[in-house]
């Protein structure tokens, strides 16, 4: 570190010092309310000025000479964006990438609202089985999310649900059976694609309105959305409903509409559940 660096750190966090609360009880304390306010509008100035120039000294350092090493791996070490943070994002998408090498890739993070609406829609598409519109909000949700979990077939108006997309395919696959715990699956979800917890719901919650129901693991007690159970709750299971004239659910056996996420969404998640088909 040259001289002219350590004077910029040093004299940033003087300046710091000066603009605490404990800093001005040490070093203000004689002044008059006057002085003391423009002392401090003047070390805010200072300190503004100082932390711009340490930022640039910084980015020389670590961008422009820098090296990057990868210790348990051989990720790229170049350094493509101008500053720190860019940087380090591009290292953890390659790190991610490598990871999770069939993870979706998304324009967005995903929100509470539009997984509400995805959520819907895949409802809505897998009961028609044929393309259905789509409004606005849907539209964002279905190109911002759908598209990249490869969900939809998306037109300008419609929209039809895709069983064939590699993570719906294998999830079908996978609860196709007489009776599999969600809990393998769930981990196999995050482990194979790198799903959020959230996406690993929008799933389940998929697959409880569309032919499962859920169940108590230990007496089979039909569980309602809208439970107050809490995660650390008993193991729980899902079982296959009994195929009827239309696709939704009996009003026995539904036990109500569409949760809000938030309700819903916590509380699936350590399930360990299974879908138990009915006899015909």
């Amino acid at each position: 570190m040259t001289p002219a660096e350590l004077s910029v750190m040093t004299e940033l966090a003087a300046v710091r010092y000066l603009l605490s609360d404990a800093g001005q009880e040490d070093l203000l304390g004689l002044h008059g309310a006057q002085d003391r306010g423009k002392i401090l509008e003047q070390a805010g100035v200072r300190a503004s000025t100082l932390e711009s120039e340490l930022g640039e000294l910084l980015r020389e350092v670590y961008v422009h000479h820098g090296e990057l090493f990868a210790l348990l791996s051989d990720v790229d070490g170049s350094r493509p964006r101008q500053t720190i943070a860019e940087n380090l994002e591009h290292i953890a998408e390659l790190l991610m990438d490598r990871r999770y090498p069939s993870h979706p890739s998304f324009l967005t993070e995903p929100k509470k609202a539009d997984l509400e609406l995805l959520l819907r829609w895949m409802v809505d598409a897998g009961q028609e089985a044929v393309s259905v519109s789509y409004d606005e909000a849907t539209g964002k949700a279905l190109k911002m999310l759908a598209q990249p979990l490869e969900l939809v077939n998306l037109g300008q108006t419609k929209a039809s649900l895709r069983l064939d997309g590699r993570i719906l395919k294998d999830l079908l696959t996978r609860v196709d059976q007489p009776s599999v715990g969600w809990t393998p699956i769930a981990d196999h979800l995050r482990d194979a694609y790198g799903l959020q917890p959230v996406l690993i719901d929008l799933f389940l919650c998929f697959l409880c309105q569309r032919d499962h129901r859920a169940i108590g693991e230990l007496d089979a007690s039909p569980i309602g959305w809208r439970s107050s159970r809490t995660a650390t709750s008993a193991s729980h299971r899902s079982r296959r409903r009994r195929p009827t004239a239309t696709p939704s659910w009996s009003a026995s056996s539904r036990p109500g509409p569409t949760p809000a996420w938030a309700q819903h969404a916590t509380w699936f998640r350590p399930w360990k559940c299974s879908a138990t088909r009915s006899r015909s």
